[in-house]
C-alpha cells in the first residue's frame, strides 16, 4: 500500500535539476540561463488521486492544464503546504498539447512564453513558477535560481520534467 502522506515529501527530490529555463535571444541564439528543481506540494496528493480516478469520474481535477510565473521579489523557497505562488496576479498560460512529452515514469513540459509575451509593463524578472489544474490547485512551485528578465523581444522555454 502506498501512503503518499509519508512518500510525497520526497517527491520534488526525485529529479535533480528537473527545470531548466532557454532563452532565445533577438539576434536568434538561445542559451541555458537557469537551472533549478522544484517541490511537489501537498496538494498534489489530491492531484494524483484525481488523475487515478479521471477516467471514470470524467473530472479534469488531476490534469495539470496551467503555469504561473511571478515576479515577486525574493519570495520564499518552496514548502510542502505551499497552495500558490507568492505573486498574486501572475503571468498564466495553458499548456500546449504538442509542448508535453512523457518517456517511462517522467513528463516533461515545454512552458513557452513567446516574443511579447508575459511582460505586461515592458520588463520583468521572473523569479517563480509553478504547475496547476483548470482549478486553480498546484502541484509543484520552482523559484529560480535568479531573476530571469523577461522582455517584449526575448522568448523564454522552461522545460519542466516531473517523474519517479
Amino acid at each position: 500500500r502506498l501512503i503518499m502522506n509519508e512518500s510525497l515529501p520526497l517527491l520534488g527530490n526525485v529529479c535533480e535539476y528537473n527545470v531548466e529555463c532557454w532563452c532565445t535571444y533577438p539576434d536568434g541564439r538561445v542559451e541555458l540561463v537557469d537551472e533549478t528543481h522544484n517541490l511537489v506540494v501537498y496538494k498534489a496528493q489530491e492531484i494524483i488521486v484525481a488523475a487515478i480516478a479521471a477516467g471514470l469520474t470524467g473530472s479534469s481535477d488531476g490534469f495539470i492544464t496551467k503555469y504561473r510565473a511571478g515576479t515577486t521579489t525574493n519570495p520564499t523557497p518552496p514548502a510542502t503546504g505551499n497552495s500558490g505562488l507568492e505573486d498574486q496576479v501572475p503571468f498564466e498560460k495553458t499548456m500546449v498539447k504538442g509542448n508535453v512529452s512523457v518517456s517511462g515514469t517522467r513528463v516533461t513540459f515545454s512552458l513557452i512564453m513567446e516574443k511579447g509575451e508575459g511582460n505586461k509593463s515592458g520588463s520583468v524578472n521572473y523569479t517563480e513558477l509553478g504547475l496547476f489544474t483548470p482549478k486553480g490547485k498546484m502541484l509543484a512551485r520552482v523559484l529560480t535560481s535568479k531573476p530571469i528578465p523577461k522582455t517584449a523581444d526575448l522568448r523564454l522555454e522552461w522545460r519542466w520534467s516531473v517523474g519517479y
